[in-house]
């Protein structure tokens, strides 16, 4: 898996006329780790003269991930610290210590193939997804458990992300209609979520001509 990258810059300078000047910009609004997710962690350190760099935290589990980062797991707080530490045989200094807001992962967006919630969708399309779209640079998967779709007092339902078992009420539409979705998914964090999402088909047959152009120009 990929992780979202949270940089904590931290400058530690010392008072030497041959060193040039160093500085660090941060953003305390943005001191944020999620719930339930591997936020990756990555101190930024200079002029430690060679002492081991660690981290250690408050409400929150930490493992090593490559050479500099760590992953970071917070609890069910709403806080947590995180403290970077440098250490040698002899020494052991807390350099800098940052508090955290902890938040659940934002819920995902809903996508039928490759149209996202409020599009037109190809009504012959079977896969029905949840995830972030470009806006949230997240890389958390989330999974469709369940779904159910409700046209003019009729409800059909499934499981999983196959949309195969609702083909036999698409085949009765006969004019563009706005088909409403209730989505059941579950992320990395563990969060059941319901989703509603809307889209605009139109009939099956109308969308036979495209499936057989793209299939052909795919093949």
């Amino acid at each position: 898996m990929n992780y979202a990258f949270l940089i904590v810059s931290l400058i530690i300078g010392f008072n030497c006329s041959a060193q040039e000047p160093t500085a660090a910009l941060e953003l305390p609004e943005m001191n944020l780790l999620y719930r339930g997710y591997p936020n990756k962690v990555t101190p930024a350190v200079t002029n430690n003269n060679g002492r081991h760099v660690s981290l250690i935290g408050s409400n929150v589990t930490i493992k090593k991930s490559g050479e500099t980062g760590f992953i970071v797991k917070p609890g069910k707080g709403r806080y947590t610290t995180l403290s970077v530490v440098l250490s040698d045989n002899e020494k052991f200094d807390t350099i800098r210590t940052i508090r955290f807001r902890v938040q659940n992962l934002p819920d995902p967006e809903l996508y039928w193939a490759g149209s996202r919630n409020g599009q037109r969708a190809n009504i012959r399309e079977v896969g029905l997804f949840a995830k972030y779209p470009p806006e949230i640079p997240l890389n958390a998967s989330f999974s469709v458990t369940a779904w159910k779709i409700i046209h003019k007092g009729d409800t059909i339902s499934g499981k999983g992300s196959n949309l195969s078992p609702a083909h036999d009420l698409f085949k009765t539409i006969k004019e563009e209609t706005n088909l409403l979705f209730e989505v059941e998914c579950i992320g990395p964090d563990g969060i059941v979520r319901i989703k509603k999402g809307t889209w605009i088909v139109f009939p099956w047959e109308d969308e036979k001509n495209e499936i057989k152009v793209r299939a052909f120009k795919c093949g």
